[in-house]
């Protein structure tokens, strides 16, 4: 009976080296794997906590947990997103800037990362980039009336007014009879000289709208700019009667004007009342922007106070700086100025040399 060829195989050492090799291979594979899936599975959980975190409002906390997750994960845009606002409310608008950046990337068709963005640049005054994200979000979001309101003015405030009046065309062949865009590009008409298609729109809007302050305001200036100061009074009077953001400017313009006609008395005295709204206006952006407001910027404002004539408002902010600190050496100074001019020496006296007094 002949042998059979085919008999048990004989087991060389390669061949149990190539199985000892793939065996390692695969030890290392599912190692590898769960070495990753533990670290996928710590990863959830730590963004899962740092955004519980944040939703409570503590960024101070979740912040250190969103860094590495956003370090491990550039592309996560619920943690570029959460640091880029966490970072935005902080006032530490650099550190935003970057996780916006992120979290627009992830998302180019939607606005809402770039609507907070341009909140960035606005706070920032960016004008620019504010303007650039404005019309992105315009071509996902024709019909957003507010916002394009908002980029015809911040084309003209960053002196951008070829573009400015483009937009303002473009938006009122939409909306013909918005009297804000109108107003903008009655001063888009006027910055660039053309005084007469300014004067045009302004006493429509005002023939149009009874009480339009901003449009008092704007007709009074028109007047001025062509040196006519008595016909700008009593529209700048009108203006600055009225409360609202308008009212410093009115007061400014208002004062110029009374002195071109020689009422110099009225002129300063209308003078410091603009003057005292500036630092009002001064001393409310601080305290938004850096929760407080340091002892000299109030003792200025009160300073203003009692050159407007509001003594009692100037001495109580004083009196309660002295309390804070009885030796507080600007709020002495103020004090002794203001005895000074009230004809009282010796109170004066009192502040201009006080014991221990500190700047």
């Amino acid at each position: 009976m002949a042998a059979n060829p085919s008999g048990p195989a004989i087991k060389t050492p390669a061949r149990s080296r190539r199985r000892w090799l793939v065996f390692l291979a695969c030890l290392v594979v599912v190692g590898l794997a769960g070495f990753l899936g533990r670290q996928w599975l710590q990863d959830q959980a730590e963004r899962r906590q740092a955004l519980r975190i944040t939703e409570r409002g503590d960024f101070s906390r979740s912040e250190p947990l969103l860094l590495r997750i956003a370090q491990r994960h550039p592309k996560d845009s619920a943690v570029a997103k959460e640091l880029a606002l966490g970072y935005f409310r902080s006032n530490r608008l650099a550190e935003a800037e970057a996780y916006f950046e992120r979290w627009c990337e992830a998302n180019p068709s939607d606005p809402e990362p770039f609507l907070q963005r341009i909140a960035m640049w606005v706070k920032w005054n960016r004008l620019r980039n504010a303007v650039e994200d404005a019309r992105r979000v315009l071509q996902l979001q024709p019909d957003n009336r507010k916002l394009h309101q908002q980029l015809t003015y911040w084309l003209l405030t960053d002196g951008q007014f070829v573009e400015a009046e483009k937009e303002c065309q473009q938006f009122l062949r939409r909306w013909r009879d918005d009297p804000w865009v109108l107003l903008i590009q009655a001063l888009v008409y006027q910055r660039t000289d053309r005084r007469r298609e300014a004067a045009a729109i302004v006493d429509q809007l005002i023939r149009d709208i009874p009480d339009f302050p901003e449009a008092y305001l704007l007709r009074g200036t028109l007047y001025r700019d062509v040196n006519q100061p008595a016909e700008a009074v009593p529209w700048l009077r009108r203006s600055a009667a009225s409360q609202g953001p308008h009212r410093r400017q009115a007061l400014f313009e208002l004062a110029k004007a009374l002195d071109q006609i020689g009422q110099n008395q009225e002129a300063d005295q209308v003078m410091k009342e603009a003057r005292l709204l500036q630092e009002q206006d001064f001393l409310r952006e601080m305290t938004r922007e850096f929760g407080s407001v340091n002892i000299s910027a109030q003792a200025r404002l009160a300073e203003e106070m009692l050159n407007a004539g509001q003594s009692e408002n100037g001495l109580r902010l004083l009196a309660r700086l002295l309390e804070h600190d009885p030796n507080c050496a600007v709020a002495h100074r103020v004090l002794a100025d203001y005895y000074d001019k009230q004809g009282q020496p010796e109170r004066a006296a009192e502040h201009r040399h006080p014991q221990g007094s500190t700047p």
